[in-house]
C-alpha cells in the first residue's frame, strides 16, 4: 500500500532529522504515530516541501 498525501501551506514547516517538528503544545502527535506504524511494518517513508506544497509519502 503507498500513500501519498500533498497539502499547501502558509508557514514553511520545520524539519529535524528530515521529520517536521513543531514546539505548538499538545502537537506532532499524529506524525509520531504515523511513523510508529510504518517502522513497525519495515515501510518507508517521507516529509518533504516543494514549491509551496508540504507532502507525506508512505510505502508498506
Amino acid at each position: 500500500m503507498c500513500i501519498n498525501i500533498a497539502n499547501t501551506y502558509f508557514k514553511e514547516p520545520r524539519f529535524h532529522n528530515q521529520i517536521p517538528v513543531t514546539d505548538e503544545p499538545d502537537h506532532g502527535i499524529g506524525v509520531r504515530s504515523i511513523i510508529s506504524v510504518i517502522e513497525k511494518y519495515n515501510g518507508i517513508y517521507a516529509f518533504f516541501t516543494k514549491d509551496g506544497t508540504f507532502y507525506f509519502q508512505a510505502c508498506i
